[in-house]
This record gives structure tokens, C-alpha cells and sequence, in this order.
């Protein structure tokens, strides 16, 4: 298992944490069935209306149940791990996972994706599942913003995690051809980032 955490001087503040074979090949596989069988919506901004200028890809909830607790398993494995040695922030659960499609053309621009208006179960870590091989699709890289480094670019192997907390700059650069998919949620908390 590779593991990539930022280059911070603190470890504690650390952007980010790549991680590859977080999920298996087959496990990936078992994903995206289960995503492309639901009816996928256009991803929104904010809870809002969808702006295609930012954000461009269609997108599912997979609600916490008996087909998808494996994968609220997997990820809370993980982030439980890394939180404990990075950030130990005060944790109290996950948002629905979003099973997302982005075809030709299609983006997420930069952005944060805390909640402004939510106070109680407040976005702490954000987390992106690589559910594609690499050779499945061109652009689409995941990027994290390192405030004038150069950006970090997120693994490509299928099965990878990005994991950083939510305050953290990023984006999915536009796929100019092939699918990507991915599978995303945001861990939260009652209380501030503590």
C-alpha cells in the first residue's frame, strides 16, 4: 500500500493523504455497479441549482444500507486511522456517499466543500475514491491547491483515496475523453475543526 501525505512541516496540518489500493480492484468493480444502476442527477453547487461553470458531472446518493455499509466500512476504517495520527478532529459520522460520473468535457472548478450555513455535522474530511484504471480516461486529474507550490495531483490508480480535510482548495480538472468515476463523502462533526 503507497502512501503520500503532504509535505507540511506540522504533522499535524498535513493537506492531504494519498493513498492507493484503499479499495480492491473488485471492490471497485462492485461500485460501480451498484452507482450505474441508480439514476444519475447533474451535480449541484451549495445544495443549490447546478452551475455548470463550476461544476460539470452527474452524480447519486448511496444512502447507508445493507448493499453499501461495506463501503461507509472501508472508508470510516481508514479515515479513523489517519485522522487519529493527522488531525484528530472530533468526528461524529458521514454524509450520504455520491457515486459521480464525469464524461468529456465535464469538471468540478476549485472550491472547499464546507457548509457555511452548518454549524451541527459540519464537513471535517473529505474523501475520493479512484474507481476507474488509469488508461479508462484522459484529464479528469484530481488536484489539491498547496497555496503557490505546485498543485498536488491525486493518484489515478483505480481503488485510490484522497483523503483531506474540507477546508482544503481543490478540483477535478475536465476529462477530455473516456469517463471518470468516483466515489466521494464528507466526514463530519458537531464541533468546530477540533
Amino acid at each position: 500500500m503507497n502512501l503520500d501525505i503532504g509535505n507540511q512541516p506540522e504533522k499535524t496540518l498535513a493537506p492531504y493523504v494519498f493513498l492507493e489500493n484503499a479499495f480492491s480492484l473488485e471492490e471497485c468493480d462492485r461500485v460501480m455497479e451498484f452507482g450505474r444502476a441508480r439514476a444519475l442527477q447533474p451535480g449541484q453547487v451549495s445544495g443549490g441549482e447546478p452551475d455548470h461553470a463550476m461544476r460539470n458531472s452527474s452524480v447519486t446518493l448511496l444512502n447507508p444500507g445493507p448493499d453499501t455499509q461495506w463501503m461507509y466500512d472501508r472508508v470510516f476504517e481508514v479515515v479513523t486511522r489517519f485522522n487519529n495520527q493527522l488531525w484528530r478532529f472530533e468526528l461524529a459520522g458521514a454524509e450520504p456517499m455520491q457515486f459521480a460520473a464525469y464524461g468529456v468535457e465535464q469538471h468540478y472548478d476549485w472550491h472547499v466543500d464546507l457548509w457555511a450555513s452548518k454549524p451541527k455535522n459540519a464537513r471535517k474530511l473529505s474523501v475520493s475514491v479512484q474507481l476507474d484504471a488509469p488508461d479508462d480516461y484522459e484529464g479528469g486529474s484530481f488536484e489539491v491547491d498547496q497555496s503557490g507550490a505546485p498543485n498536488a495531483i491525486g493518484p489515478r490508480a483505480k481503488g485510490a483515496m484522497i483523503l483531506f480535510p474540507s477546508y482544503v482548495l481543490h478540483r477535478v480538472q475536465p476529462v477530455t475523453s473516456g469517463i471518470r468515476h468516483s466515489l466521494v463523502t464528507w466526514i463530519v462533526g458537531d464541533t468546530g475543526f477540533r
